[in-house]
């Protein structure tokens, strides 16, 4: 595994972690009865729902802008360009980018 990888995984499993706490939670108390979960459940399922909007921003992707294979400079406009002239890798070839490193 790779440390691209590595990167993506760990909120993935962060999240699912919490979302199998957040589920015995959900089972404990009922759906219709959230209101009466103790501040321990209720604090399980926060973090479950910051783990996952961890998890969009960090696999979000734009279908506007794309990666190359360069270890710097690697996010292009689709618009403004096909192919990095520096490793020659092509737009249709790469994936989209995610939203998260795109500014």
């Amino acid at each position: 595994m790779n440390n691209n990888e590595s990167e993506l995984n760990a909120p993935f499993l962060q999240a699912f972690a919490t979302g199998l706490r957040a589920m015995d939670v959900v089972g404990k108390v009922g759906h219709r009865k959230i209101l009466d979960a103790t501040p321990e459940q209720l604090s399980t399922l926060a973090h479950f729902v910051l783990a996952v909007k961890k998890l969009k921003e960090t696999t979000e992707t734009n279908p506007d802008y794309w990666d190359c294979e360069c270890e710097a400079n690697y996010i292009h406009k689709k618009a403004d360009r096909l192919a990095c002239h520096r490793c020659g890798a092509t737009q249709d070839e790469q994936p989209d980018s995610r939203v998260s490193e795109i500014s």
